[in-house]
Protein backbone atom coordinates (compact mmCIF):
# COMPACT_ATOMS: atom_id res chain seq x y z
CA UNK A 1 0.00 0.00 0.00
CA UNK A 2 2.61 2.62 0.78
CA UNK A 3 4.56 1.36 -2.23
CA UNK A 4 1.34 2.12 -4.64
CA UNK A 5 0.41 5.55 -2.74
CA UNK A 6 4.00 6.99 -3.47
CA UNK A 7 6.50 7.49 -5.44
CA UNK A 8 9.56 8.92 -4.05
CA UNK A 9 10.53 7.81 -0.39
CA UNK A 10 12.35 4.73 0.42
CA UNK A 11 10.24 2.05 1.88
CA UNK A 12 12.04 -0.52 4.95
CA UNK A 13 11.55 -2.88 7.42
CA UNK A 14 13.66 -1.67 10.41
CA UNK A 15 14.78 -4.71 11.67
CA UNK A 16 14.61 -8.18 10.18
CA UNK A 17 17.22 -10.27 11.42
CA UNK A 18 18.60 -13.97 11.18
CA UNK A 19 17.34 -17.20 12.55
CA UNK A 20 13.67 -16.19 12.60
CA UNK A 21 12.88 -16.50 8.82
CA UNK A 22 14.49 -18.03 6.62
CA UNK A 23 16.53 -15.82 4.09
CA UNK A 24 15.06 -17.11 0.75
CA UNK A 25 11.98 -16.37 2.32
CA UNK A 26 13.50 -12.93 3.04
CA UNK A 27 15.28 -12.24 -0.11
CA UNK A 28 11.92 -13.15 -2.17
CA UNK A 29 9.70 -11.04 0.18
CA UNK A 30 12.43 -8.16 -0.33
CA UNK A 31 12.39 -8.22 -3.91
CA UNK A 32 9.11 -8.75 -4.59
CA UNK A 33 8.13 -5.32 -2.67
CA UNK A 34 11.57 -4.17 -4.24
CA UNK A 35 9.55 -4.62 -7.97
CA UNK A 36 6.45 -2.91 -6.71
CA UNK A 37 7.97 -0.12 -5.40
CA UNK A 38 10.02 0.20 -8.59
CA UNK A 39 13.40 0.24 -6.71
CA UNK A 40 12.73 1.91 -3.36
CA UNK A 41 13.24 -0.89 -1.15
CA UNK A 42 15.82 -0.91 1.95
CA UNK A 43 16.51 -3.94 4.64
CA UNK A 44 17.33 -2.69 7.89
CA UNK A 45 19.11 -6.06 9.21
CA UNK A 46 19.90 -7.00 13.36
CA UNK A 47 21.34 -10.12 14.63
CA UNK A 48 17.91 -10.99 16.54
CA UNK A 49 18.54 -10.00 19.96
CA UNK A 50 14.76 -9.23 21.56
CA UNK A 51 12.73 -11.76 19.02
CA UNK A 52 15.74 -14.34 19.35
CA UNK A 53 15.62 -14.20 23.07
CA UNK A 54 12.00 -13.78 23.31
CA UNK A 55 11.88 -17.73 21.55
CA UNK A 56 14.35 -18.56 23.84
CA UNK A 57 17.13 -18.78 21.41
CA UNK A 58 20.26 -16.84 20.74
CA UNK A 59 20.78 -13.95 18.64
CA UNK A 60 23.04 -14.16 15.56
CA UNK A 61 26.66 -15.10 15.86
CA UNK A 62 28.27 -11.87 13.75
CA UNK A 63 29.69 -14.71 11.16
CA UNK A 64 25.90 -15.57 10.66
CA UNK A 65 24.88 -11.81 10.74
CA UNK A 66 27.53 -11.25 7.66
CA UNK A 67 26.34 -14.34 6.04
CA UNK A 68 22.81 -13.43 6.09
CA UNK A 69 23.41 -9.98 4.90
CA UNK A 70 25.40 -11.26 1.85
CA UNK A 71 22.50 -14.01 1.12
CA UNK A 72 19.83 -11.74 1.01
CA UNK A 73 22.08 -9.05 -1.10
CA UNK A 74 23.09 -11.76 -3.86
CA UNK A 75 19.39 -13.65 -3.95
CA UNK A 76 17.28 -10.32 -4.38
CA UNK A 77 19.72 -8.47 -7.06
CA UNK A 78 19.68 -11.97 -9.12
CA UNK A 79 22.57 -14.13 -8.20
CA UNK A 80 22.98 -17.30 -7.41
CA UNK A 81 24.10 -18.50 -4.03
CA UNK A 82 25.40 -21.72 -2.28
CA UNK A 83 22.48 -22.13 -0.07
CA UNK A 84 22.76 -25.41 1.95
CA UNK A 85 24.56 -27.46 -0.74
CA UNK A 86 22.03 -25.70 -3.28
CA UNK A 87 22.74 -23.57 -6.10
CA UNK A 88 19.32 -20.82 -5.40
CA UNK A 89 18.85 -17.78 -7.44
CA UNK A 90 15.11 -15.36 -8.21
CA UNK A 91 15.55 -15.99 -11.66
CA UNK A 92 13.16 -13.34 -12.21
CA UNK A 93 15.34 -10.66 -11.06
CA UNK A 94 17.50 -8.67 -13.41
CA UNK A 95 20.18 -6.97 -11.06
CA UNK A 96 18.78 -4.14 -8.86
CA UNK A 97 21.38 -4.11 -5.20
CA UNK A 98 18.98 -3.54 -2.16
CA UNK A 99 20.35 -1.12 0.46
CA UNK A 100 20.61 -2.87 3.22
CA UNK A 101 21.37 -1.38 6.85
CA UNK A 102 22.92 -2.97 9.54
CA UNK A 103 22.16 -2.65 13.44
CA UNK A 104 24.78 -3.05 16.13
CA UNK A 105 26.14 -1.70 19.21
CA UNK A 106 29.22 -3.25 19.61
CA UNK A 107 32.65 -3.57 18.08
CA UNK A 108 31.89 -7.58 17.09
CA UNK A 109 28.84 -6.62 15.26
CA UNK A 110 30.36 -3.23 13.85
CA UNK A 111 32.54 -4.87 12.11
CA UNK A 112 30.00 -6.89 9.97
CA UNK A 113 28.65 -3.74 9.21
CA UNK A 114 31.54 -1.73 8.13
CA UNK A 115 32.13 -4.66 5.98
CA UNK A 116 28.90 -5.61 4.40
CA UNK A 117 26.42 -3.01 4.66
CA UNK A 118 25.56 0.28 3.05
CA UNK A 119 24.18 2.37 6.64
CA UNK A 120 24.87 1.65 10.30
CA UNK A 121 21.36 1.57 12.45
CA UNK A 122 22.10 2.17 16.14
CA UNK A 123 18.80 2.83 18.83
CA UNK A 124 20.38 5.61 21.27
CA UNK A 125 20.32 8.94 20.92
CA UNK A 126 23.04 9.82 23.34
CA UNK A 127 26.24 11.61 21.76
CA UNK A 128 28.68 10.23 24.47
CA UNK A 129 28.17 6.57 23.68
CA UNK A 130 28.75 7.49 19.98
CA UNK A 131 32.03 8.80 20.97
CA UNK A 132 32.65 5.40 22.32
CA UNK A 133 31.82 3.32 19.43
CA UNK A 134 33.35 5.39 17.10
CA UNK A 135 37.19 4.62 17.33
CA UNK A 136 35.57 0.82 16.63
CA UNK A 137 33.86 1.73 13.49
CA UNK A 138 36.58 3.52 11.97
CA UNK A 139 38.83 1.30 12.90
CA UNK A 140 36.49 -1.56 11.06
CA UNK A 141 35.98 0.52 7.85
CA UNK A 142 39.64 1.20 7.46
CA UNK A 143 40.01 -2.96 7.84
CA UNK A 144 37.30 -3.55 5.32
CA UNK A 145 38.86 -0.51 3.13
CA UNK A 146 35.93 1.41 2.93
CA UNK A 147 35.30 4.95 3.82
CA UNK A 148 33.31 6.31 5.52
CA UNK A 149 31.00 8.15 3.30
CA UNK A 150 29.91 4.86 1.98
CA UNK A 151 28.27 3.88 5.13
CA UNK A 152 25.87 6.26 6.22
CA UNK A 153 24.56 6.64 9.95
CA UNK A 154 21.00 5.91 11.56
CA UNK A 155 20.43 7.36 15.41
CA UNK A 156 16.94 5.19 15.47
CA UNK A 157 15.33 6.67 18.39
CA UNK A 158 11.75 8.07 19.06
CA UNK A 159 11.77 12.13 18.93
CA UNK A 160 8.60 13.54 21.14
CA UNK A 161 8.64 17.29 21.15
CA UNK A 162 6.11 19.01 24.32
CA UNK A 163 7.43 21.06 27.29
CA UNK A 164 6.07 18.79 29.46
CA UNK A 165 8.63 16.63 29.32
CA UNK A 166 7.81 13.91 31.92
CA UNK A 167 4.26 13.54 29.83
CA UNK A 168 7.11 13.06 26.60
CA UNK A 169 8.86 10.14 28.78
CA UNK A 170 5.77 8.34 29.25
CA UNK A 171 5.14 8.52 25.59
CA UNK A 172 8.87 7.21 24.96
CA UNK A 173 9.56 4.84 28.03
CA UNK A 174 8.39 1.50 25.75
CA UNK A 175 11.67 2.60 24.06
CA UNK A 176 13.96 3.04 27.10
CA UNK A 177 12.66 -0.42 27.97
CA UNK A 178 13.59 -2.43 25.12
CA UNK A 179 16.56 -0.62 24.14
CA UNK A 180 18.32 -0.90 27.53
CA UNK A 181 18.16 -4.75 27.25
CA UNK A 182 20.21 -4.59 24.06
CA UNK A 183 22.82 -1.69 25.63
CA UNK A 184 22.88 -3.11 28.90
CA UNK A 185 24.87 -6.62 27.48
CA UNK A 186 27.22 -3.68 26.84
CA UNK A 187 27.91 -3.30 30.54
CA UNK A 188 29.42 -6.49 31.23
CA UNK A 189 31.09 -6.39 27.95
CA UNK A 190 32.77 -2.96 27.84
CA UNK A 191 33.03 -2.07 31.50
CA UNK A 192 36.03 -0.45 31.84
CA UNK A 193 35.71 1.40 28.07
CA UNK A 194 31.64 2.65 28.15
CA UNK A 195 30.90 6.23 29.32
CA UNK A 196 31.30 6.78 33.08
CA UNK A 197 27.77 8.12 33.00
CA UNK A 198 25.73 6.06 30.71
CA UNK A 199 27.41 3.07 32.93
CA UNK A 200 25.88 4.33 35.81
CA UNK A 201 22.45 4.41 34.52
CA UNK A 202 22.59 0.90 32.74
CA UNK A 203 23.83 -0.72 36.01
CA UNK A 204 20.17 -0.71 37.25
CA UNK A 205 19.38 -3.44 34.32
CA UNK A 206 21.69 -6.37 34.97
CA UNK A 207 19.74 -9.02 33.41
CA UNK A 208 17.74 -9.17 30.01
CA UNK A 209 14.09 -9.98 30.29
CA UNK A 210 11.17 -9.05 28.07
CA UNK A 211 8.29 -8.01 30.32
CA UNK A 212 10.09 -4.66 30.33
CA UNK A 213 6.72 -2.70 30.26
CA UNK A 214 5.81 -0.03 27.89
CA UNK A 215 3.57 2.50 26.14
CA UNK A 216 0.61 0.44 27.16
CA UNK A 217 1.25 -0.73 30.75
CA UNK A 218 3.29 0.53 33.58
CA UNK A 219 7.21 0.48 32.94
CA UNK A 220 9.80 -1.44 34.55
CA UNK A 221 10.85 -0.36 37.90
CA UNK A 222 14.77 0.39 35.84
CA UNK A 223 12.69 2.75 33.13
CA UNK A 224 14.34 6.07 34.91
CA UNK A 225 13.89 9.42 33.55
CA UNK A 226 17.36 9.86 33.48
CA UNK A 227 17.92 7.12 31.15
CA UNK A 228 15.26 8.00 29.09
CA UNK A 229 16.53 11.51 28.49
CA UNK A 230 20.14 10.08 27.35
CA UNK A 231 18.20 7.06 25.20
CA UNK A 232 15.47 9.47 23.42
CA UNK A 233 14.70 13.05 22.29
CA UNK A 234 11.95 14.62 24.35
CA UNK A 235 11.53 18.74 24.97
CA UNK A 236 11.35 21.11 22.94
CA UNK A 237 12.23 21.83 19.02
CA UNK A 238 15.59 23.59 20.18
CA UNK A 239 16.55 21.18 22.37
CA UNK A 240 15.93 18.19 19.67
CA UNK A 241 17.78 20.57 16.70
CA UNK A 242 21.11 20.66 19.53
CA UNK A 243 21.02 17.25 20.67
CA UNK A 244 20.80 16.06 16.40
CA UNK A 245 23.62 18.73 15.70
CA UNK A 246 25.68 17.01 18.53
CA UNK A 247 25.11 13.56 17.35
CA UNK A 248 25.96 15.02 13.67
CA UNK A 249 29.51 15.73 14.75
Amino acid sequence: MIADATSRIKIGRNVTSPGLRDPVVTAALLATLDELSEGRMVCGMGRGDASARTMGRRPASPAAYAEMIKTVRALVAGRGVDYQGTDVRLGWRSGSELEIWGAAYGPRTVEVVAAECDGLITQAADPAFFEWLRPSFEGALQSAGRDASEVARMVAAPAYVTEDVAHGYEQVQWFTAAVTNHVSRLAALYADELPASLLELLQVRADYGTDTGGAHGAPAAWVTPELTERLTLVNLAGKHISRIEELAK
